[in-house]
């Protein structure tokens, strides 16, 4: 190997380390640094001593973890092989499925500070191709050299690994033929031989005859005479890596674990279970249930380890709890011996281990489970929520919303506690987390919660991504007391941005798009749209305008200019689209004001000649949907367009008796109405339609009910009358709940109200109280008999009001109340009253008996 080329791989590695403080000196180096001994050997200071800036600084430390390297590390393309990656995935951070928008970090114009570093031969180049592509904000050159930078690179990798990558596999190689007895495999020297092996891709092994030969013949053997915990925890990372698919081996592989199993470290055995379940082997189960019961066990107070055996780690907890939870595998005993055990150690517990332990319980754990672990915890998360840094109290905001256990109490500590800290959450956390604290149906708490970040918003517009303004605009726009100089400012940073919007982002902006945007900030992005139309795929030309269909904006002219060009576009790619794709168009095109007829019975006429077609319950609605839009236009008068519309209706008949079941009510509403209602289809799917009425009819509410009904004389239907009258019977009770359950919120509110009332009465006295006896001295107020009586009274009211009694006074309203609206019957008049005589009351004794009869 030239020993030139040699030093330039090293340094490539070496200069995965310069801080920032040597930026400078390494950019404005000639170009030919390397072939200049001079050059060569200043460089090679220069990185020497950064070297050791990077070591107390800590930032050669963050720039390593970023850097491209050339040496061949493992392929990491199964993510089951390394356990860290597979708990991030599976465990590791909230989902993004509480709220609506998606959130995604910030890429900027330069990417990341190691790109700077993987070329030193063309450093210069980039950075001022890049730094004049993002001052002529032309984003398609950037992406062209970011895309020529790539394969430059590439292709030089190449040519260096392919020494690399045959003097490691003729080193596997021959490390087996003279390590492998017939019986006996030394596994000191394991360690360096799942090194060498997962440092390669799998083809470049396979491709090898002896390695073909090893595999077949003398793995089996190898596995079952392992005695150490590593390596057989490597064997099951084999098997992954290669796709073996030898019936024989996994059985090996669980053998030697229930064998071993109290030597296994936590996450060996986590790394087995996973590359098990992975495999999709049939001991993945038995072996779950084995290890979920040895854990089980170990939790609990009154084990006793035995010597030798490896303990139990705070920290393993959540990760046993991934794993299981990601395979469906967390049966009861584990998860009330996880819950047990955190109790019991709840006082030494790390607030970030329960944290993790929260939302770990709320996606994988039942309803019960859930309640069960927040009871038990839920005093210590609201008193130290507070103090948490803004990715652990972001965790338990994500969990607690997600177990739907967002209580008044609790959701005002998280909204207190993200008031006074917000200032110092990251934008990310800072933006989901005032999704998730948002409440439609609290406005007066959203409108303080507004008033109180407006200004750090203000502040954060620069810093935040795309995506993060798009969240945050709509956000602002759904407030009742909006500001509108921040809706303007949030406006304005994107109309300078526009540009950078990829695809995700520009459907997002306009599936969210409302009424109350600017103009001009609708019209730049319409003009983004256009401008970047040619090179989006079909699939994103019809979810721009499905999005665009959904909603009622104000730029017209260019929105249908744009419906214009991608119409044009769709046209010779119908008879190539799929069921989805179809009803998506049709639907999207019937909601304009002036459809065009030709195109539409296109897109009908390549509904019915899909090749074996499948339109499901979202499919039918989206068409059925299309067909109503038709008769509010001029289409509706075209005689041979309603009758092939009708056609295609009968066409779809066969996936309605397929998709039925799987509609929700607002769907079977929909497709059920107009069939019934314009006499499509067959007898059999009339009976169909009347069945599931009277199978789902408490799951329709009065306003479905009564358009089912007209539907249904429309018909004339078969024993319609019977089918009426039961629907008719169900208006009626559920008129009759919705009075109670007016007359209930009355009556609740009214108590409230007097509660509410009564708080207030107290608080003033007690100021009046307070303020009087710094008056007049203490003494002096005790001795005044009638002011102590009172003073007495108002305790008890007190006592009874905050000691949790505003809950018994308010039932106590409420019954009070309940009973006069209730009690409607009218008095008794005087004549209708009883005459005295009948009245009286019988003597009690005899004498007064005698002398009544006197």
């Amino acid at each position: 190997m030239n020993l030139q080329r040699y030093n330039y791989t090293i340094l490539r590695h070496q200069m995965a380390i310069v801080p920032m403080s040597q930026f400078n000196s390494l950019t404005h180096m000639p170009l030919r640094a390397f072939s200049d001994q001079k050059y060569y050997n200043k460089f090679k200071k220069i990185l020497k001593k950064s070297k050791e800036e990077g070591q107390t600084s800590g930032e050669g430390q963050s720039q390593t973890q970023s850097a491209t390297k050339i040496t061949i590390e493992p392929k990491k393309n199964h993510a089951k092989m390394d356990l860290e990656k597979f708990l991030r995935e599976k465990g590791g951070e909230p989902r993004d499925d509480l709220f609506k928008g998606k959130i995604r970090s910030r890429k900027g114009a330069f990417g990341k500070i190691s790109s700077f570093f993987e070329s030193i031969g063309d450093m210069k180049e980039t950075l001022s191709r890049k730094y004049s592509a993002r001052k002529d904000d032309d984003l398609n050159q950037q992406e062209k050299f970011d895309r020529e930078y790539k394969e430059r690179l590439k292709k030089q990798n190449e040519k260096l690994d392919e020494k690399a990558v045959k003097t490691t596999v003729d080193f596997v190689v021959s490390h087996l033929e003279r390590n492998m007895n017939k019986n006996y495999y030394d596994e000191r020297k394991a360690e360096v031989f799942f090194e060498k092996v997962f440092a390669l891709e799998p083809k470049h092994l396979l491709e090898n005859e002896r390695f073909q030969k090893f595999i077949k013949k003398d793995i089996l053997l190898m596995i079952q005479n392992s005695m150490g915990p590593e390596t057989v925890m490597n064997w099951s990372k084999f098997i992954v890596y290669f796709n073996l698919d030898d019936p024989y081996l996994w059985p090996a592989v669980t053998g030697k674990v229930g064998e071993l199993m109290k030597r296994f470290h936590t996450d060996q055995l986590l790394v087995i279970l996973v590359n098990c379940a992975h495999s999709l082997s049939s001991e993945a189960s038995n072996l779950f249930s084995a290890t979920a019961d040895y854990f089980a066990e170990k939790m609990s107070l009154s084990y006793a380890p035995e010597s030798g055996e490896t303990s139990l780690a705070e920290d393993d907890i959540p990760k046993i709890m991934t794993v299981f939870g990601s395979y469906q595998m967390l049966k009861e005993n584990l998860v009330s011996s996880i819950s047990e055990y955190v109790d019991d150690n709840s006082i030494f517990m790390k607030f970030d281990t329960l944290a993790d332990l929260t939302l770990i319980f709320s996606r994988f754990c039942n309803k019960s489970q859930i309640a069960r672990f927040l009871e038990m915890n839920n005093s210590k998360i609201m008193s130290n929520i507070q103090f948490a840094d803004d990715k652990v109290f972001y965790k338990f905001l994500w969990s607690y919303k997600k177990a739907e256990a967002f209580e008044d109490f609790t959701k005002n500590a998280f909204i207190d506690s993200f008031q006074e800290n917000h200032i110092s959450y990251s934008n990310r956390v800072f933006i989901r987390s005032l999704l998730l604290l948002t409440d439609k149906e609290d406005p007066e708490r959203n409108n303080l919660l507004y008033n109180t970040i407006e200004e750090d918003l203000l502040n954060r517009l620069r810093k935040l991504s795309l995506s993060e303004l798009n969240d945050i605009l709509w956000w602002s726009l759904q407030q009742e007391n909006k500001s509108d100089h921040l809706v303007e400012s949030i406006q304005k940073e994107m109309i300078v941005r526009v540009n950078a919007f990829n695809e995700d982002e520009l459907l997002l902006f306009i599936a969210q798009a409302d009424s109350d945007i600017s103009n001009k900030l609708l019209k730049s992005v319409v003009k983004v749209v256009r401008k970047k139309l040619s090179k989006f795929q079909t699939k994103t030309k019809i979810a721009i305008i499905w999005s665009f269909a959904r909603v009622n904006l104000q730029a017209e002219d260019e929105i249908h200019e744009l419906y214009d060009e991608i119409r044009e576009m769709l046209k010779p790619e119908l008879s190539k689209m799929n069921e989805k794709s179809l009803a998506m168009i049709i639907w999207s095109y019937s909601r304009v004001e002036s459809p065009d007829q030709n195109f539409l019975e296109m897109t009908k006429r390549a509904i019915i000649s899909v090749n074996k077609p499948d339109f499901d319950h979202f499919d039918l609605t989206l068409i059925t949907q299309a067909c109503k839009l038709f008769e509010g236009s001029y289409l509706y008068e075209e005689t041979d367009f309603m009758s092939s519309t009708m056609s295609m209706l009968s066409h779809l008949e066969s996936h309605i008796h397929k998709h039925l079941d799987k509609m929700n009510v607002h769907q079977f509403v929909t497709v059920c109405t107009y069939y019934l209602s314009r006499k499509i289809g067959s007898n059999s799917l009339t009976t169909l339609f009347k069945n599931h009425i009277t199978k789902h009819l408490k799951e329709f509410d009065r306003i479905q009910l009564i358009i089912l009904k007209q539907a249904i004389l429309k018909n004339d239907l078969e024993e319609h009358e019977y089918l009426v009258s039961t629907i008719d019977e169900r208006i009626d009770d559920i008129a009759k709940k919705e009075a109670d359950q007016l007359q209930e919120e009355e009556i609740e509110k009214i108590a409230r109200e007097i509660v509410r009332k009564k708080i207030e009465a107290l608080v003033k006295h007690k100021k009046k109280q307070s303020i009087k006896e710094r008056k007049l001295g203490v003494r002096e107020v005790r001795q005044s008999k009638k002011d102590h009586q009172k003073e007495k009274t108002m305790k008890k009211e007190t006592e009874k009001v905050t000691e949790g009694g505003i809950q018994d006074e308010s039932e106590y309203l409420k019954q009070k109340l309940s009973n006069m609206f209730k009690d409607k019957r009218p008095k008794e008049s005087a004549k209708s009253k009883p005459s005295n005589k009948s009245n009286k009351a019988p003597p009690k004794t005899l004498s007064s008996y005698l002398k009544s009869r006197k």
